[in-house]
């Protein structure tokens, strides 16, 4: 079970969901919520090896190639050109977390919630390949 507590205003509400899972992805069903106004909510959960849930990826891997349009700088004729180039960049794929909220009117709301992953480190710019130095011998 996955247990939340949430407090604030005067109002301490505990939500206990049974937790599934099913195809390597995680379900959590809450059947029943109190009739509290609640616009939203921030989870931060411990990382680690004892960490209560886990991904079974690296979420800060870049996923998917990407074209973007990028400003480059070049000498043409001795003199500095801006252009525009189209190259194809690793990106980190959006997280989303699917939710259907079922309401005791019978109500349904399905959203896809965006989802943040932080800690992870800035990419580093490939190294250029170094010129071969002549060395004077001729082949």
């Amino acid at each position: 079970d996955l247990v939340f507590l949430l407090q604030g205003d005067g109002v301490k509400i505990v939500l206990t969901g049974n937790t599934q899972i099913k195809g390597g992805v995680t379900y959590s069903r809450f059947k029943t919520i109190p009739d509290q106004p609640i616009s939203s909510f921030e989870l931060n959960l411990p990382e680690g090896p004892y960490a209560v849930l886990g991904a079974i990826t690296n979420l800060c891997k870049p996923t998917t190639a990407k074209t973007v349009t990028e400003k480059v700088k070049r000498r043409v004729n001795g003199k500095l050109v801006t252009a525009k180039r189209k190259v194809a960049k690793q990106v980190a794929e959006p997280l989303v977390m699917p939710t259907t909220i079922t309401g005791q009117n019978g109500a349904v709301f399905t959203q896809s919630t965006k989802i943040a992953v932080t800690g992870c480190a800035k990419a580093k710019p490939a190294k250029k390949a170094k010129k071969a130095k002549k060395n004077g011998k001729k082949k």
